[in-house]
């Protein structure tokens, strides 16, 4: 398999860079990649700032 499949892939929005490899010494797989501004508060802001607009979006075509 040549490509990364989703779960390999850090979850914040629109990124498709590889997730960072577990540390040596066991515990739970990182699931961002090694960008440092990819993390768990900026992908809380980065999908609460989506919905904003996906909720701006939609009430903006039915107030026509």
């Amino acid at each position: 398999m040549t490509e990364a499949t989703e779960d390999e892939n850090c979850i914040f929005p629109g990124c498709d860079r590889p997730k960072v490899a577990r540390h040596e010494l066991g515990g739970p797989r990182p699931q961002f990649c090694d960008l440092e501004e990819h993390n768990a508060s900026s992908t809380h802001l980065a999908r609460k700032a989506a919905e904003a607009e996906a909720a701006g979006a939609s009430s903006g075509s039915q107030a026509g």
